[in-house]
């Protein structure tokens, strides 16, 4: 008769790993248990959905029956499966009036972020400029006008006038506008742009008496092709050479300039403001 053996466990050296499944988190995506009409811009609705447990108070959604869709802002919670929606009215929204359908996706808006409640204070823009909108920012908006006066008399050789510009600049053009005629026999002078000491190449004015005798008149330098930027509080000058000089006269330079610092913020909006287009229009 065999002998009965105990059954002894078997232990061994080596660790065991044994993976246990853990609960898992609810979805950030729901659906829409009944149809709904989108309200006015900043106008809030009554919204059934299938799990409102990840949603939070502020907490921006986008809501899409591939029909229509639109932003929201919750603004109450009020069970776990309905909540109220305020209307963002974003750009591409549907309009106010059209009707989301059961079963539409409920999802995250632009991005996991929280709206705050400060923008519902925030006054609407008053647009009193009296322009036209427009989706170009024109080249001329950075460019300005800077003046530098002079009495024809002051013309003295190798002399410079110069003007000091508070932000960094491009020189485009100059010219020399005559507010009193001058005078002086063969009267003639060579003004030449530059930048902190740095001649421009062109920028070149020459002053004579025909082209001075108008009030009014202008005489307008060579091209500036090159050496014709600076920084901020860098000088734009003029380098005086005198041929003959005058005995009278007076008017004024006239220097067309790039504002580069506000020009770079321009762009850096422009480039902002595209960006957020983007991710608004693929939302």
């Amino acid at each position: 008769m065999s002998a009965t053996v105990p059954c002894v466990p078997c232990c061994s050296s080596s660790p065991t790993t044994t993976n246990v499944v853990g609960p898992q988190g609810n979805s950030s995506v729901t659906t829409t248990t009944s149809s709904f009409v989108i309200p006015a811009v900043a106008a809030t609705v009554l919204v059934h959905c299938g799990d409102t447990s990840w949603f939070s108070a502020n907490k921006n959604l986008f809501i899409s029956d591939g029909a229509n869709n639109a932003n929201f802002l919750v603004t109450a919670i009020n069970s776990a499966t309905s909540f109220t929606a305020q209307y963002l009215g974003m750009p591409g929204d549907s309009a106010a009036g059209l009707t989301i359908q059961s079963g539409a996706l409920v999802m995250l808006g632009l991005g996991n972020f929280n709206v705050s409640i400060d923008l519902n204070n925030m006054d609407a823009l008053s647009d009193l400029s009296g322009g036209v909108r427009s989706a170009t920012i024109a080249a001329s908006i950075a460019k300005r006008t800077l003046i530098i006066p002079i009495q024809f008399t002051d013309y003295v050789n190798a002399t410079t006038l110069k003007l000091a510009v508070p932000f960094a600049f491009l020189l485009n053009s100059v010219l020399l506008r005559v507010s009193k005629a001058g005078t002086g026999a063969g009267a003639s002078i060579t003004l030449q742009a530059q930048i902190s000491g740095t001649p421009c190449t062109g920028g070149s004015i020459v002053s004579t008496l025909a082209n001075s005798a108008t009030v009014g008149g202008t005489v307008a330098g060579t091209a500036v092709t090159a050496n014709n930027t600076g920084t901020a509080g860098g000088t734009v000058e003029f380098g005086v050479t005198v041929g003959t000089v005058f005995t009278a006269g007076d008017g004024w330079f006239e220097l067309n300039v790039t504002n580069q610092d506000l020009a770079a913020t321009l762009s850096e909006f422009a480039f902002i403001d595209e960006l957020l287009r983007q991710a608004m229009k693929h939302q």
